[in-house]
């Protein structure tokens, strides 16, 4: 057992991005504060489906020389697909984020701004990590105590932060993830969350 494979399960939307010779990296249930690495082996070409969710087989390679793991454990998976050094990242939270009296984008349609340009939206398949690097994206900071929007162009995530490609935000930059209730002593209305 000093040599073992984990069986995999990724979805047809995320397999185009996975190759052999990939970096993973995974946790078992018997060990929740250990990462355990891996390679992938074998991307698997006979797809199973499920209730129409297609999905494909990945085989990650895995040295266990201290034997912790051991056969029928639960492991959740990562393979690393890109990489960037020194990237500008805001949490995926801050993509979701939009003011109570502002609809997002994507529910008004092509929406402008004051400008009159179009204003992308937080709906935008790259807010979900669908979309090709660059997409639109919108984020709140605060200016003068009221949430002011950001547009920026959003690259690769891990599923809690994206990289910035471009735009309007600066490292440093607090960004509004969420609204805080109002405070019982009375603080009017509600407070933005920053990050």
């Amino acid at each position: 057992l000093s040599k073992m494979q984990i069986d995999s399960s990724y979805a047809e939307a995320d397999v185009g991005h996975i190759r052999v010779g990939q970096q993973a990296y995974f946790t078992v249930d018997a060990f929740p504060n250990r990462t355990f690495h891996g390679v992938v082996k074998q991307v698997r070409l006979n797809p199973t489906t499920v209730q129409n969710v297609v999905t494909y087989d990945v085989v990650v390679a895995v040295d266990n020389p201290d034997m912790k793991l051991m056969p029928g454990m639960t492991a959740y998976v990562n393979i690393i697909v890109a990489q960037r050094k020194d990237a500008l990242r805001v949490p995926n939270a801050a993509l979701r984020y939009h003011p109570a009296d502002v609809k997002p984008a994507w529910l008004r349609g092509n929406a402008t701004d004051e400008t009159g340009g179009l204003v992308p939206g937080n709906g935008a398949k790259g807010a979900h990590g669908k979309g090709e690097p660059g997409q639109p994206a919108t984020v709140y900071v605060l200016a003068d105590g009221k949430p002011k929007a950001v547009h920026i162009r959003i690259g690769i995530t891990d599923n809690h932060d994206y990289e910035v490609l471009g735009g309007g935000l600066s490292e440093g930059e607090k960004v509004i993830v969420a609204d805080r209730a109002p405070t019982a002593s009375g603080g009017g209305g509600r407070r933005p969350h920053l990050f």
